[in-house]
Parts: C-alpha cells; structure tokens; sequence
C-alpha cells in the first residue's frame, strides 16, 4: 500500500495535523514545495505539497488557492512554521478544513527534504514488496495456463496484486466492462475516459504489439492484448503511479503465460525460463538490496544459499536462431547473458564437480553463500572467471582461486578483487578478529618473512602472531611457506593499505 497522509503524521517526524483530519487517508503520490501563486497548473493529483507562504497570502487568496488545490486532488498540505509565522495561519485551518485538505504543520527543525525521503524510503519498500509478490504468483499463472481460464481473470488478478483499476475493452460489443476497483476508492470509469486512451487501444487491435502504457489525465493505463484481442478484448490497468519496468514485464510475462493454456509443457517451460532470467538480469544490476533479496528467494525457492557461475566474454551466438547462445548448468535456476559475461544463478550443492563450460570457455565459480552475501558471491566468480580465462583453463572454483592462481593476478584491478574475496573469507570465519588476522599477514610478507621484525611492527609477542598466521592459513587454505601462496597474497594485500 501506498504512504499515506496518516503515515507521515504516525512517523517520527514530528508532524502534527491541525485541519482536514477526515482526508488523513489520502495517498501520497509525490511531495513538492511550492511557493508560486497558484501551484494547480502543474499538478495532476495525489501530491502533497510544502510551504512557509512567503508570499503571506490574504485570507482570500488562501480561500480561493484551497478551493483549486481540493478540486485538483491534493493529498495534503505541509506547513512550514517559524519562518513566515510561528504558527499556521487560521485562515489556512480554516480554509483547509472547509475543503477536506489534510493540513499538517511542519516544525522548524523538520527539514522538507526529510518529508520528501520518507515518502521515497517507503516507496522503495512498497516497490519490494510487489517485486516480491509478483514473482511468487508467477507459479500459480504458470498452472493457470494450463487449466481453462479466462485472459480477463488474469487481468482481474493482476489488478489486486497492483492496486489498480482493471477493466476490459471489448471491441466486438464496443464496450467497457469493469473488473475491479483499486483499494484507494472507486474512481468509476474516469481512468479509462480518455479519448486519447481509446484511439491508443483501437490501434493496439490493429498492430502486432503486445501492450502500450497510455498517461492521460492523470491516469497511467497499462492496455495489454488478451490472447485473440478481435474477440477476448484489450485489458486495462490503471494507477495514478507509473507501473515500473518490473511491473510491466511482469503484466506481459503474466498474460503471455495465461495465452499458452493449451501449448505444452516445454514451450511454458521456455516462457518461465526467459522471466527467470531477467529477473537473474534485474538482481545482477540492482542497487536495492531489498529489491535484489526479493527476487532471489523467489529464484531460489526453498533453498537458502547460492552459487554463481560466470562465463567471461560476451554470449555467443546461435548460428540457427540468430539470438544468444544458451548457456546451460546442471541445476541452474537461472541464467543470463550480458556483453562481457553470461552468469548462471543455482542452489548452493547442486553443481557437479565435474561440469566443465563448453569448449573454448573459461568459467569462475563462486563459493556457497546466502542472498544477502550476494555480492561477495559475484566479486568471487568474476575474478575466479578472468583468472580461468588468463591460465587457459576450463574452470576455476573460487575455493582454489588463492592457492592455484595467483600468476594470473597481474593487474591492479584484479589483485584488488581478489583482496576483497580475502577480507569476505577471513570475515565470515573470524568476525571481529578478521582485521587481525588481515593485518598480521601483510606485516608478515612486507618484513619478507621475519617473524620478529613483523611482530615488532604490529607491537603483539613472536606466539601471538604466529598463532594469528596459522588461524589464516586454515581459513584460506594456503601454505605460507610456499612461495607461490606467498605471492599471491602479497599481490593482494598490497594493492590498498591495510585494514586498520
């Protein structure tokens, strides 16, 4: 559920409502400051506005700026006080009362880029939320598809999962039939009145497109061919917020789903596969950890850690299809291709020791981890896969990358990556001591291997550093009293000062 007028009053903020209590349940679109005369041009509805009213407008003009501002759909009104006035004016209680406006007054202390973070802040976890539940219905449409039911039902419960209005054009009757109205009230038919909407869907049954999105009056309207669109219609969805990138891939997915009911089992299988795989696409390049956690528990499923496997170089192509080669893993979940790599997602177990790429191909497998260690997981593979690739091998796994490959490690970038994969590897095995134990090998390879004079630099007894040298070696599986684990390390642990 959208933020709504209540939830900023209900927040830490400290914001206090002092008129139009009855509208505290409006959601809140977008937040803006204002400051012009007459602010209504430029909104389209569901904005929450701020103010200090540095003009000091007169009673009149703040009777008539509510009159406009409630006719336009304002969520609320923020005011900010110990600027202009110590309070919020009366006529402005008065007159926000009057029209059903929320009027919350905004301490001093309270910064309006604060209000407008909250509102982003719980936007991003709505956003999560749906990604979320989206993908973990997508396993009921893919059984849908294969029991008789109607395109208009999916559009109906598509409807639900996204808070929007849904309807149904049907072109043969030259009608509008409602489905379902969102949870923030029954807007009637005006999401789908648009004149421009209409001329958009009667060319969505003429051209071979799937889906169009439509803004109009306020309105995004997501129109989306249902099946044999001559007879079975156009759906429609419709919200006062944009349907993200996610959400419209997902309608899309979701409708091609319900089209396969009488295809086989392969060709949904193939259909799945290409939405597991830009969901693979979505958490590779995410920068929302909420967003990327959301998808892979739906990836993974049950299972609760997870290995990678990336292949360098960019994806071949298939001489037959014209399209990317693909790539195929025992046990794979998911894959994806991207210009300089193709990365496999799967449960952390399944994979076979002996898997080798194919022919030609170097690939780096990353050790077991849970979701929210995703990107120790990523840095590990990458760097496991460009030394494959350097040692002319089929295929590195991150467990061997210390021991095995450190002449591969000849450039800053790289010797800085596989220091990041030490620092995971001692952090997960000693926690707080890590640092210690990252500390002690460094002054060990820069005295080049003189217990004492290493032990004089860190200021701890010859005992304690050789006990913390010994914890490091177990924990990365190296030897160092062999020269190539030496070296390795060193290339590493030199690449940026150490932790301190």
């Amino acid at each position: 559920m959208r933020v709504t007028v209540a939830d900023l009053v209900g927040s830490a903020l400290g914001l206090t409502c002092v008129a139009g209590h009855a509208g505290l349940s409006a959601p809140v679109h977008w937040v803006h400051v204002f400051e012009t005369t007459d602010p209504t041009p430029w909104l389209t509805g569901g904005e929450f506005l701020l103010t200090v009213d540095l003009g000091r407008r007169d009673d009149a003009d703040v009777a008539e700026l509510c009159r406009r501002l409630a006719r336009r759909g304002v969520a609320g009104i923020g005011f900010g006080v110990g600027i202009t006035s110590d309070a919020v004016p009366k006529a402005w209680i008065r007159e926000a009362e009057r029209h059903g406006i929320p009027l919350l007054e905004v301490p001093l202390g309270v910064p309006f880029i604060g209000i407008s973070r909250f509102v982003s802040d719980r936007d991003l976890q709505e956003q999560a939320r749906r990604a979320e539940a989206m993908l973990r219905q997508q396993a009921e449409f893919a059984a849908l598809a294969l029991a008789p039911t109607s395109a208009a039902a999916i559009t109906e419960r598509l409807a639900v999962l996204l808070d929007a209005d849904a309807a149904v054009y049907l072109p043969a009757d030259d009608r509008l039939e409602r489905l379902h109205a969102a949870s923030t009230g029954d807007a009637g038919d005006a999401p789908f009145a648009s004149e421009h909407l209409r001329d958009q869907v009667l060319r969505l049954l003429e051209a071979e497109q799937p889906a169009v999105t439509v803004a109009a009056s306020g309105w995004y309207v997501r129109a989306v061919r249902l099946g044999d669109a001559a007879s079975e219609g156009i759906g429609l969805l419709a919200r006062r917020e944009r349907f993200s990138a996610l959400e419209s891939m997902y309608i899309g997915s979701s409708m091609a789903i319900a089209e396969l009911g009488s295809r086989s089992r392969a060709a949904t299988d193939e259909r799945l596969a290409d939405l597991r795989a830009k969901a693979l696409a979505q958490v590779w390049t995410t920068e929302s950890d909420e967003l990327r956690e959301a998808l892979l528990r739906w990836l993974l499923g049950r299972d609760t850690e997870l290995v990678l496997v990336v292949l360098g170089g960019a994806a071949r192509r298939d001489d037959a299809t014209g399209g990317a080669e693909p790539l195929h893993v025992p046990g794979m979940v998911a894959a994806a291709a991207f210009e300089e790599e193709v990365v496999a997602l799967l449960p952390a177990g399944v994979l076979d020791a002996a898997w080798e790429p194919p022919a030609g191909r170097s690939a780096g497998v990353s050790g077991p981890v849970d979701v929210q260690r995703f990107a120790a997981a990523k840095a590990e593979a990458q760097l496991a896969a460009r030394a494959a690739a350097r040692a002319a091998a089929a295929r590195l796994d991150a467990a061997a990358l210390l021991s095995s490959h450190g002449a591969a490690i000849v450039d800053r970038e790289q010797a800085s990556g596989l220091r990041s994969v030490i620092r995971d590897r001692l952090a997960r095995a000693a926690g707080p001591e890590a640092e210690e134990l990252e500390r002690a090998l460094a002054a060990f390879l820069r005295r080049n291997g003189h217990a004492g004079a290493a032990a004089a630099e860190l200021g701890v007894h010859r005992q304690t550093l050789a006990v913390r040298l010994r914890r490091a070696e177990r924990i990365l599986a190296l030897d160092l009293d062999d020269p190539d684990d030496r070296a390795t390390l060193w290339l590493a642990l030199r690449s940026a000062a150490p932790a301190r």
